[in-house]
C-alpha cells in the first residue's frame, strides 16, 4: 500500500565530487651509511665534555635537557639526508614491486632513447612480470598463503 511505508521511495544522488587520496607526508630520511662516523663520535664526546664541565649538579633538569637535546640536534645535522619521495606512496608497494616498477622505467628510458626494439621487448617483459606480481598478490592460491590478501588489506588500513 503506497502511503503506510517508506520502503518504495528511493533517492538518486548524482554528485561530481571526486574522492581525495591523501598522501603521507614527506620526511626527512638520515642516510647513516655516508655519516661520518668518527666526526660524530667526536662531537658527542665534546658536547659531554663541555655539558659536565659548563653545568653543576644544582642546574635545572629542563636545562640541562635543552641543552642536551639542542647539542645532539646540532650533530646530526651534519650528517648526511635527503627528503622521502611521494612516487612510492600507496600502500601496497613494497620492495620487489618497487624494484620492478623502477627497472620498468629504466627499460622505457633506454628503449625510448635508443629506439631498439629489443629494449622495448625487455620493457614489455618487465611489465609483464610487475603485473603478474600485482597479480599473484591479489589472487594467490589461498591453500599456499592464505593470509597474503589479508595482509595486504590491514596496510591499507594502517
Amino acid at each position: 500500500m503506497p502511503g503506510i511505508s517508506d520502503h518504495d521511495t528511493m533517492v538518486y544522488i548524482n554528485t561530481s565530487i571526486k574522492p581525495f587520496r591523501q598522501r603521507p607526508p614527506r620526511r626527512k630520511i638520515t642516510l647513516w651509511k655516508h655519516a661520518d662516523m668518527a666526526k660524530l663520535r667526536s662531537d658527542t664526546a665534546s658536547l659531554s665534555a663541555s655539558m659536565l664541565s659548563s653545568y653543576s649538579v644544582t642546574t635545572p633538569v629542563n636545562t640541562l635537557w635543552n641543552v642536551l637535546k639542542q647539542g645532539i640536534g646540532n650533530i646530526l645535522e651534519s650528517v648526511p639526508s635527503k627528503i622521502s619521495s611521494t612516487r612510492f606512496s600507496p600502500p601496497r608497494m613494497n620492495s620487489n614491486i618497487k624494484r620492478l616498477a623502477r627497472r620498468k622505467k629504466r627499460a622505457y628510458t633506454k628503449a625510448n632513447s635508443t629506439k631498439d626494439p629489443d629494449h622495448w621487448i625487455q620493457r614489455t617483459s618487465c611489465i609483464e612480470a610487475y603485473n603478474s606480481y600485482v597479480r599473484d598478490i591479489i589472487t594467490p592460491d589461498l591453500k599456499k598463503t592464505p593470509k597474503t590478501l589479508l595482509e595486504l588489506c590491514q596496510k591499507q588500513e594502517v
